[in-house]
């Protein structure tokens, strides 16, 4: 089975990714959209100090918690 060519632009004047449609769905675009939205110096900062007081208060939750929760709210 042959992949879909994708191409990666990344100059002085432009960055991105060109591919057939049917290489990437709306889905994963809009997924990709997001994330470029959402991410910024600032929004990395707080999740790395998210990150760190969860450590220090010993405060994740299991991954076997967060499955069941998941299903819960099904």
């Amino acid at each position: 089975m042959k992949m879909p060519s994708v191409t990666i632009v990344d100059n002085n004047h432009i960055r991105g990714v060109l591919a057939p449609a049917d290489a990437i769905s709306k889905k994963l675009l809009e997924d990709m959209v997001d994330f470029f939205e959402l991410s910024s110096p600032a929004s990395s900062q707080e999740a790395a100090e998210l990150i760190d007081e969860a450590d220090e208060e010993q405060s994740w939750m299991p991954l076997n918690k967060v499955r069941e929760l998941s299903e819960q709210s099904e």
